[in-house]
This record gives structure tokens, sequence and C-alpha cells, in this order.
């Protein structure tokens, strides 16, 4: 099993509840954005673009980030909270944000005032 890091874009399990209240799990991309311990600290893709709604960045397939990403469509990442996941969760690494892209992320986090993991 792999150790990943900061900047690294993973497959992983996401894990919600619906609107009936009912547990619904599905593969998603994600990229590592704190290691703590045992812990990795995620920030998620999502199919829907969800801007002006919660805070993030609408990333394009066909861009240069989008292919470093390794995304396989057009994605919304959702800044709006940390997920924290086990590397058991993780199932593979597809890609890597650049540093330009994680400049660009803690920016909105900052001006956002969303709260980072802690170390």
């Amino acid at each position: 099993m792999s150790n990943y890091q900061k900047g690294d874009t993973v497959s992983v399990l996401d894990v919600w509840r619906d609107e009936k209240g009912s547990i619904q799990t599905k593969r998603r991309p994600g990229i590592i954005y704190d290691v703590i311990g045992e812990d990795n600290y995620l920030i998620f893709f999502y199919g829907i673009d969800r801007t002006g709604k919660v805070p993030g960045l609408s990333i394009k397939l066909d861009s240069p980030e989008g292919k470093e990403l390794g995304l396989t469509k057009d994605s919304y990442l959702n800044l709006s909270r940390f997920k924290k996941r086990k590397k058991i969760d993780i199932y593979r690494l597809i890609g890597h944000c650049n540093d330009d892209l994680l400049e660009k992320i803690d920016e909105i986090i900052d001006k956002e005032g969303i709260k980072r993991p802690l170390n």
C-alpha cells in the first residue's frame, strides 16, 4: 500500500447520506490536501458544477489541470470541507495537483475562512 502526500489525486471511496437518510457510496476523485498520522484529508471532485453555491473550482477535463489531475470528466472541486479517509479507502493514484493549483486552492480556503485540518 502506497503512502500518499499532499497534491496527489486519488480515486477514493466517498460516503454520504442521501435525502432519505440512506447511506450512499461512490468512487470519486479527490486531492490529498494533508496527511496527519494515518489520516488523509481530502477535497473531493463532483460532476455537478456548484459555482456560486459552495467555494471551489471548476476544472475542465481537457484543460492542462484536468489532464494532470487525471480527471475523466469536467468536475467541480468542492472546497467547502475536508473529508478524512484512511489509506484503505483509497483505491489508487490517478494524477497530481501542481503547486500553482494548490496555491489557488489555499487562496480560496483563506478567503472563505474554511477550517483546515489540524496538525
